[in-house]
């Protein structure tokens, strides 16, 4: 290579020393991002209990008020999905996924009309992704138990992106892995003509008569807010947030309403479940 004159040098310098300059100041403010990311806490019980009472007037405007995607009737109709003699809802999603984020919302409300959870926690999703810092629940370390349901949970990946290279390509450290059943679920529904594309999270099942892929509603509903002040909007016939989460919400509790024999009454007979039921029959489950 020809020796470069005095200027070039110095110009190749000092664009290698800005070169330099940017990358650690990349390197800082993505390390910044990163640290973010929050580690799991327990769940505020004020959350739960706002999950566990929502009034029947915001369930009902919900339903009325539509906007929320409805899950996929399988057809054929197989098998029935159980586990103990109880019908089995199977979710599988991710803690960075802000869509994963927003429908936790919806099945959390859902499943505590039939039962409760322990171990259940606060999280975000991940600061680098699109509608960062979403707050949610991560189902990593929970358990559920119910007297007419079974639930299992598949987080696939953290919040937490894989080292700097992870924090560059999007790519987050692994958590759980589905095992044979969850991942024949996978193969079969998370797919067209149930899904958009192949390999879409969040993905739920609910006892192998509906399945449902992709936020039912927009994460962007619950930017710049806590989960408190979420919760706190959930009976609120007027607000977005409760349109959104109560509207899936509604649909969930119906798909499992009429997988478990309509228990527990109170729940199962409101009107507003019945709403929901009509809407899924629109898909075509007969």
């Amino acid at each position: 290579m020809p020796d470069l004159p005095r200027r070039d040098r110095r110009g190749l310098a000092l664009g290698v020393a800005l070169a330099v300059l940017v990358a650690f100041v990349g390197y800082r403010e993505i390390q910044a991002a990163v640290r973010r990311a929050p580690d799991p806490v327990a769940v505020p019980s004020a959350v739960i209990d706002r999950l566990k009472d929502v009034s029947p007037e915001a369930l009902a405007a919900a339903g009325s008020a539509g906007g929320v995607s409805i899950p996929a009737s399988i057809r054929p109709v197989p098998r029935p999905l159980t586990s103990g003699g109880h019908p089995l809802v199977v979710y599988v999603g991710a803690e960075y996924c802000p869509y994963c984020a927003a429908e936790r919302w919806a099945l959390v409300e859902a499943l505590l009309r039939f039962g409760s959870f322990r171990g259940l926690e606060a999280t975000e999703s991940s600061p680098l992704d699109v509608y960062a810092r979403t707050p949610t629940f991560t189902f990593v370390r929970a358990s559920y138990s119910s007297p007419v349901v079974e639930f299992r949970s598949v987080e696939l990946q953290s919040n937490q992106p894989a080292g700097l290279l992870g924090a560059f390509l999007g790519t987050y450290g692994d958590l759980q892995k589905p095992d044979p059943l969850e991942q024949h679920l996978l193969d079969a529904y998370d797919r067209p003509p149930y899904a958009t594309e192949s390999g879409v999270i969040p993905f739920i099942d609910l006892g192998n008569r509906f399945v449902s892929s992709g936020a039912g509603f927009s994460p962007a509903l619950f930017q710049g807010l806590t989960m408190p002040e979420i919760a706190d909007r959930l009976s609120d016939p007027t607000s977005p947030i409760a349109r959104g989460v109560n509207g899936e919400s509604d649909l969930f509790v119906a798909a499992i309403c009429r997988e478990d024999g309509g228990t527990p009454a109170a729940t199962c007979s409101a009107p507003w479940v019945s709403e929901a039921a009509r809407r899924l029959s629109s898909t075509g489950s007969g």
